[in-house]
């Protein structure tokens, strides 16, 4: 049986993942495209405060973006000039780890009722757990990027 435990601790362990890989990374080497077609830094890491704003308001913990800052990182979106003026790196650091005290806050204070709960025909938990999974994927893109691009500046 799927626990908030269990989810916090996935949570915890890509959002270590992603903390430690992008913790010398500047807002300048975060717009860099390390490679023809894929996401920036920048983009990635507004993504995955993304997903966690919309995994938070599962768990009615209100957004911390406005709509306006939440497009710029959705799928189908593209870096752009605008959301790297809006969001420096740096607030994007930030607000990941803002994300992740909101997160593990109210997981520590879901019951095990609320998680089997269903929403849009599926358990919440099923939800967070597919998020958890997007997140881990994403930890991995940032850390392989991270790493391509620390050894191009070498």
């Amino acid at each position: 049986m799927l626990t908030a435990t269990m989810l916090s601790a996935r949570f915890a362990e890509s959002y270590e993942q992603i903390r430690q890989a992008i913790a010398a990374v500047t807002h300048a080497e975060s717009l860099q495209t390390p490679l023809p077609g894929v996401n920036q830094l920048h983009w990635l890491v507004g993504h995955v405060v993304v997903s966690r704003v919309n995994f938070l308001m599962l768990l009615e913990v209100p957004s911390i973006w406005p709509w306006a800052v939440c497009k710029w990182f959705i799928p189908g979106s593209s870096s752009s000039a605008e959301s790297a003026t809006g969001n420096s790196f740096e607030t994007l650091r930030h607000d990941l780890e803002r994300t992740q005290e909101l997160l593990t806050t109210a997981l520590a204070q879901i019951s095990p009722d609320e998680l089997a709960a269903r929403q849009e025909e599926r358990p919440i938990g099923e939800h967070l757990l597919e998020y958890a999974t997007h997140e881990a994927y994403h930890a991995g893109q940032i850390t392989l990027l991270a790493q391509i691009m620390s050894i191009e500046t070498q």
